[in-house]
């Protein structure tokens, strides 16, 4: 089977990979390059997203009704 990585260039999803964008690197791995759930580098992009600036300012807003 012919994997549709083969027909990119190599640096195409380095962007989408950058550590600073937490989502895009998750999305990226996870629908792009089909990590499991249970692997390291997936577990760890899903907790970066949790612990991004944005993330905890939208939920620092939150009163205790949601």
């Amino acid at each position: 089977m012919v994997v549709w990585t083969s027909f990119i260039k190599d640096d195409i999803l380095d962007w989408p990979l950058e550590e600073k964008d937490p989502s895009s690197r998750y999305f990226t791995l996870k629908h792009l390059l089909d990590k499991d759930e249970n692997e390291k580098e997936l577990i760890d992009a899903k907790r970066s997203i949790i612990e991004s600036s944005y993330v905890t300012k939208i939920l620092s807003k939150q009163d205790e009704s949601g």
